[in-house]
């Protein structure tokens, strides 16, 4: 377990073309590569068209608070 309930923690997240990984309190969660073939709707297929970012949690009883949200590009991209 990499962060506490009820205390913040700190997610870093990196994403280039269809490849993303995250980082939870500087432990890395996951690193994943989207393989899919694109599709306009990315519940059907990869999609790299910029567009929205969602930040979710999958379970109905989850109580997120963010803060101190931050975007940005990486030099030289």
């Amino acid at each position: 377990m990499v962060a506490n309930d009820f205390e913040w923690f700190h997610e870093t997240l990196i994403v280039s073309g269809p490849h993303m990984a995250a980082w939870v309190n500087g432990y890395q969660v996951s690193d994943w590569t989207d393989t899919r073939a694109p599709d306009e709707n990315p519940r059907g297929g990869l999609r790299r068209e910029a567009g929205t970012i969602a930040i979710q949690g999958h379970d109905p009883k989850t109580d997120l608070s963010f803060r101190n949200l931050r975007a940005g590009e990486m030099p030289g991209r």
